[in-house]
């Protein structure tokens, strides 16, 4: 797994992939605030995600699908093996989490320089400058992609991302 190179007071960048061809667990992402991997070398690759990271998560090496900022969740950013849910999901055994206040782009942007790989750090300066970007007019911060539902303890879609003027669907 690639590790970047950041100082230690910057975010660091990561990509995520959400699945393969043919099982796509983006919409479980988005819909939870949260981006799960299974596999000893990934689950430990996600565990040293910090609060206020980047996350991208692309499809294949070529499409940025949403773009997210890793956040704290009653008292944690990451997790392993603690959610039920995750140890036989659809199948696949995925015990390593962060979480992450998710938004999805409108349509899924061409972003050619992805490696393949389920997580790993992003030191491509091109993709990093696409997600600065789009953070700089998306305010993920907010009530916009998805959001914490305290007295249920689930995540939600919400309405619109405010400031890209694209509306997500409620499903």
């Amino acid at each position: 797994m690639a590790t970047p190179t950041m100082a230690a007071s910057a975010p660091t960048y990561w990509q995520v992939a959400a699945g393969a061809e043919g099982r796509d667990y983006s919409e479980w992402f988005l819909q939870h605030g949260i981006a799960f991997v299974g596999g000893k070398p990934q689950v430990a690759t996600i565990l040293q995600v910090k609060a206020g990271d980047r996350i991208a998560l692309k499809r294949g090496t070529s499409q940025l699908v949403a773009i997210g900022i890793a956040r704290e969740r009653n008292g944690q950013v990451v997790g392993q093996a603690d959610k039920h849910w995750l140890i036989d999901f659809d199948g696949w055994e995925l015990p390593g989490y962060c979480y992450v206040d998710w938004c999805k782009l409108p349509e899924p942007l061409d972003c050619k320089g992805f490696i393949q790989g389920t997580i790993s750090g992003i030191n491509n300066e091109q993709i990093r400058k696409v997600i600065d970007d789009l953070l700089a007019t998306t305010d993920v911060t907010g009530e916009i992609c998805t959001r914490w539902n305290e007295r249920e303890s689930t995540w939600r879609k919400s309405g619109s991302c405010q400031s890209r003027g694209t509306n997500q669907s409620k499903s």
